[in-house]
């Protein structure tokens, strides 16, 4: 059995005079020191005691190693008394290889030029008493180490007037700020004009130097006063203007958006949300027709979308959806031309025509959450037409193209070619919509009928974080 430490100084447990060494050696041992940061542990002589307590920002307990002799002080995993004594963190300050500690980003706009400032949680610089702090994966790729890094100085990024960073005049654009292991912050566009840059946190990277004479012109460029060769870094904050710049490379205006990295923020390349409609079998249904646009009745209308074809008893030919108005009536062009209850044929048809009017798959009204992100989208419309018609696609969003022109390929099947065509790609509209993006089919000649009975025809768009 072990007696009580405080019965171990001398006389405490008897009537004789307690000695000021033992004391002192016992409250040493076994009482924290309470200091103001890791400055004050630096200046002090700390012989003999075993742990001390930070009431800094970031603070924490702090024990003494005996054993080590050569860590370096770093200000947050060790520091190191006057008297050469090392105490190393117990209360988790920078073991934790995710921490991004105590730290806020200010930017703003001067002489044309933006500065990026990394600041404390209460808007003034680090110092010694409140760093910032954050933690590093290892320069070795093979190595698990991490390493903590405190920041007790002021730290900025100026990018210089005229250093455009990849954005183009009155466009939205953002920048994404990144630490690099040797303390320098770093900024960089993740979206060109043609391209979608990832920020991954697994991996070494290096910058180029900024210069300070307005040639930091490129996206997907890291940025940093120095350059960095092949360190790792961690992801801060991503900045936004919504609006652009009027003249890119002239800083006269501060984001309009700041965020702070958060767990589970999305990154570039990463999908913000995402629709899909497919093109599927042609549905017969029991409907009600009553002489005029509406037909009701209808059990489901879930697989019926504007601009299908629609036949059967009382309705005109190149009768048309116009609208889905609920989950069991739709609007029609033309009027249907009598009043029964029939069974009738819902179906994709395009007619030919020089201009891409006619929709075969429609996703309407999405929004994007930033005018700086980006859709992706990827569709495919199956045709089936008379011998020699040649069927193609583009995608459209208000009217507008934007996709290219794709041309089905043909595969003869009897009477009739069936045509497969389709494309894929990206579109960054400059706004956050919302927008109706549809398929739009064209025959160069007769009739064509659009009725993938595989249900291999689609339509999908993404909104992409840039």
């Amino acid at each position: 059995m072990t007696a009580n430490p405080i019965d171990l100084v001398g006389g405490l447990a008897t009537a004789a005079n307690v000695t000021k060494a033992d004391l002192t050696a016992w409250v040493k041992a076994r009482v924290p020191q309470l200091l103001a940061n890791a400055s004050e542990v630096r200046n002090t002589t700390l012989a003999g005691q075993l742990m001390v307590t930070l009431k800094s920002t970031g603070g924490g307990e702090y024990v003494l190693d005996t054993t080590d002799t050569t860590t370096a002080d770093d200000g947050i995993s060790c520091i190191i008394s006057l008297d050469g004594f090392r105490f190393k963190t117990l209360s988790g300050v920078g073991l934790n290889p995710s921490s991004l500690e105590n730290y806020t980003i200010v930017a703003s706009v001067a002489s044309n030029a933006l500065t990026i400032a990394l600041k404390t949680r209460s808007g003034i610089d680090p110092t010694v008493a409140g760093p910032c702090t954050f933690s590093f994966g290892s320069a070795t790729a093979a190595s698990g180490i991490y390493t903590p890094l405190a920041i007790i100085a002021a730290t900025s990024l100026v990018i210089s007037s005229g250093s455009t960073m990849g954005a183009a005049n009155a466009t939205p654009f953002a920048l994404w700020l990144v630490m690099f292991s040797d303390g320098q912050l770093s900024a960089i566009n993740c979206r060109s004009a043609t391209q979608i840059f990832p920020l991954n946190e697994d991996g070494l990277y290096s910058s180029t130097a900024e210069g300070g004479a307005g040639a930091a012109d490129s996206a997907g460029v890291f940025y940093t006063t120095s350059a960095v060769v092949a360190k790792p870094f961690r992801i801060l904050a991503k900045l936004e203007w919504a609006s652009g710049l009027t003249t890119a490379g002239t800083w006269n205006a501060s984001p309009s958006k700041i965020r702070l990295k958060t767990p589970g923020m999305k990154l570039p390349c990463d999908t913000v949300q995402s629709a899909t409609i497919s093109l599927n079998e042609a549905s017969t249904l029991s409907s009600t027709t009553h002489t005029n646009t509406t037909i009701d009745g209808i059990a489901s209308t879930a697989r019926l979308q504007k601009g299908m074809t629609v036949t059967g008893t009382n309705v005109a030919a190149n009768t048309v959806i116009v609208s889905v108005d609920s989950i069991s009536s739709i609007t029609v062009n033309p009027p249907t031309t009598g009043s029964a209850t029939n069974s009738l044929t819902y179906s994709w048809q395009t007619t030919a025509g020089t201009t891409f009017t006619d929709t075969a798959l429609s996703i309407p009204n999405v929004a994007l959450t930033s005018p700086t992100n980006s859709w992706s989208y990827a569709y495919s419309a199956g045709t089936v037409a008379a011998v020699g018609i040649e069927a193609s696609t583009a995608l459209r969003s208000g009217g507008v193209q934007i996709s290219p022109t794709f041309v089905g390929a043909f595969t003869s099947a009897g009477s009739v070619d069936v045509v497969q065509s389709g494309g894929q790609g990206a579109y960054f509209p400059g706004s956050v919509g919302p927008f109706t993006f549809t398929v739009a089919l064209k025959a160069s000649s007769g009739t064509a009928t659009a009725n993938d009975n595989n249900g291999g025809g689609y339509l999908t768009v993404a909104e992409i974080m840039c």
